[in-house]
């Protein structure tokens, strides 16, 4: 049952001699003023100004290795529910900033308001890389403004091309630099690196990924972490720039194994070395694998 509030009337109200009967008249109290000043209140929000810092890497599309570019530039629109005397004032921005060594370029006190971070939440900003040997994979490329303080630039070697994609022997690293059939011989310096997969599906085969060991001939060591829960095979190739990956028999094979393992390879059959990692007959499988240049 609701409950009425008690209503004292003894400082207004008067009886008067001879009335016996009153009435009483109710009025539904009003709260127009508390819309007022809400309204007031969030007005007053909207014109408050922000600042906004935001970090740009670039890394390798395939390895996801940091790529040192030389800058970064971003295009972006700052809205304002007042500026300079204009109401709903928008401007256009061009910044470029110098990356440092390790290919992050940051942006920082970039004007804003919290009326573009309410009105204008989805607005987007945009990059573009210069950077010797690599070429982005998505010129320019776009990302939110306001609620993103890290963006990730994919960068791919130029020269690299779809057919490059779909058949990774078309192409073999060097320093960055890709190469497209028929290659040149590849030596000094060598490019070996590693690689990882997470969460594959059960009998899934790697594309191949080809390292320039930047000699024909010698020994180099592989490690390699097969997740621990579910087995994967590394198998390793050796072959010149000229030859086709499955050409030769691997040399090297770690087996389907469910560990992790190092050993020391030799090779003499070419310039260089190839990767297939195929998974065993479990989802969710993870590896991993680690190659060093020749000693």
């Amino acid at each position: 049952m609701k409950k009425f509030k008690d209503i004292l009337f003894s400082q207004d109200f008067l009886i008067e001699p001879g009335k016996m009967e009153y009435e009483f008249r109710m009025k539904k109290r009003s709260y127009w003023w508390m819309w007022i000043l809400g309204l007031a209140a969030f007005f007053a929000l909207c014109l408050v100004r922000c600042d906004h810092s935001i970090e740009v890497r670039t890394v390798e599309e395939q390895t996801g290795k940091e790529v040192a570019c030389k800058s970064v530039t971003m295009k972006y629109t700052s809205h304002f529910l007042f500026n300079e005397g204009h109401l709903f004032d928008s401007q256009s921005n061009t910044i470029t900033s110098t990356a440092d060594e390790h290919g992050i370029a940051r942006f920082e006190n970039l004007p804003c308001s919290i009326f573009s971070y309410i009105f204008y939440a989805f607005s987007q900003a945009e990059y573009s890389v210069e950077c010797d040997n690599y070429a982005q994979v998505h010129s320019p490329q776009s990302g939110l403004f306001h609620y993103k303080s890290i963006q990730i630039i994919e960068m791919r070697p130029e020269g690299f091309n779809d057919e490059a994609q779909e058949d990774p022997t078309a192409y073999i690293e060097d320093s960055g630099q890709s190469q497209e059939n028929p290659p040149v011989e590849l030596l000094d310096p060598c490019n070996a690196s590693d690689d990882g997969r997470e969460h594959l599906d059960a009998g899934t085969v790697s594309d191949p990924k080809s390292y320039n060991m930047g000699q024909t001939s010698g020994n180099f060591d592989i490690k390699w972490d097969n997740g621990g829960a579910y087995p994967d095979r590394i198998d390793v190739y050796n072959h010149t720039p000229e030859e086709p990956y499955d050409a030769r028999s691997p040399i090297f094979s770690t087996g389907m194994v469910v560990d992790k393992g190092s050993a020391t390879i030799s090779f003499s059959e070419g310039s260089v070395i190839t990767i297939i990692v195929t998974t065993g007959s479990s989802d969710n499988s993870d590896w991993f694998y680690e190659l060093s240049c020749p000693r």
